[in-house]
């Protein structure tokens, strides 16, 4: 069996996409503004 790699951040990440995916589906922002906030973040996170 082989394991995915652990990620320091992973729930940071989830969490910022997370965030993100409810942000969009409220209408507070778009589609493309959710996911590129969440980028950056994850991009933060990931160094």
């Amino acid at each position: 069996t082989v394991l995915p790699p652990v990620i320091a951040s992973q729930q940071e990440m989830q969490d910022a996409m997370t965030q993100a995916l409810e942000s969009a589906a409220a209408g507070a922002l778009s589609v493309e503004e959710a996911l590129a906030q969440a980028a950056s973040k994850i991009d933060s996170l990931l160094g």
